[in-house]
């Protein structure tokens, strides 16, 4: 995981790498002082808005697994365009998509 501010001033980003060597990075508004309140506190408390999206090798695998566990799955598998992906709520509310991509 790499940890540092990019090349906006008001943002850090977080890289991460899975097993696969896919990458992401997440991106966190702070202000001056380098408070996270403003970012954190709405996610937090699930009012954040908008979506976290992540990459699975088998999404029916995965919604079954997350299911099992008692996940609260807001979407069964859905066939898109770019795959087939599924929703899901964490513990504070925020929106979570986990997608299985199709091969290019």
């Amino acid at each position: 995981m790499a940890f540092g501010p990019d090349a906006v001033a008001d943002h850090r980003a977080v890289g991460a790498a899975g097993p696969g060597g896919a990458a992401g990075e997440a991106r966190a508004a702070v202000d001056e002082r380098g408070d996270r309140r403003p970012v954190r506190d709405p996610i937090s408390k699930g009012t954040a808005g908008g979506h976290l999206f992540f990459q699975c090798d088998d999404a029916h695998k995965t919604h079954a697994e997350l299911e099992e566990r008692g996940v609260e799955i807001t979407e069964d598998p859905v066939d898109q365009p770019y795959g087939t992906d599924f929703g899901l709520r964490d513990p504070f509310g925020n929106h979570i998509r986990i997608a299985e991509m199709k091969a290019a």
